[in-house]
């Protein structure tokens, strides 16, 4: 198994695991700045939905260094035309 590939299977259990410990702050955090006229559901679907992007942010930025540092960030296969 090359090392890109063991790098690139990693991603989906590193965003589960940022996922399940980012929702809680996030909840509590959307509680926080929200008005209480609003719904439980609301207010706790808004904090997961925030949990959700923030999490993938987070992880897409790692995986990208990650994919730097193994060398392979976005180098093109191609020759070089250089004239």
């Amino acid at each position: 198994m090359s090392k890109l590939h063991r790098i690139d299977s990693v991603g989906w259990g590193f965003f589960a695991i940022v996922l399940v410990a980012a929702i809680p702050a996030s909840v509590y955090f959307v509680f926080q700045i929200t008005h209480d006229s609003l719904t439980l559901g609301t207010r706790a679907g808004s904090g997961i939905t925030l949990a959700f992007f923030v999490t993938a942010f987070f992880t897409w930025t790692v995986n990208s260094l990650l994919q730097l540092r193994a060398g392979h960030g976005g180098e093109s296969t191609g020759q070089d035309s250089e004239d």
